[in-house]
């Protein structure tokens, strides 16, 4: 089983909305991976569960494998070390309650 095989089965949601320059997986474990992707910017960053700044438990631990991301409107496309990718896209629902913060895409 590949990274992307073994990511799918732990991650528990995503969640990002418009413009999509932001987006957090989080993980069974209480564990999240924060992207931004914007002009002049782009980072990726594991919380821990609770926000704990010692244990980043899956979200660490998959942040580390992973070579490359690309985010925008289209998509979450990861690229892991082993070759494999996960891809998600945000639905036309995602993200379009009013002054609401990020919300929960399938």
């Amino acid at each position: 089983m590949n990274d992307a095989a073994r990511f799918e089965i732990e991650v528990a949601r995503f969640v990002t909305q418009p413009p999509y320059a932001e987006a957090q997986l989080s993980f069974q474990d209480g564990s999240r991976i924060f992207f931004c992707h914007r002009v002049a910017e782009r980072w990726a960053r594991a919380v821990g569960r609770q926000d704990a700044d010692l244990d980043h438990g899956s979200a660490g631990r998959w942040l580390q494998a992973m070579a490359l991301f690309r985010l925008n409107a289209k998509h979450l496309d990861l690229q892991f070390k082993d070759g494999s990718r996960w891809e998600r896209k945000p639905t036309g629902q995602c993200g379009q309650g009013v002054g609401s913060p990020m919300t929960e895409c399938p």
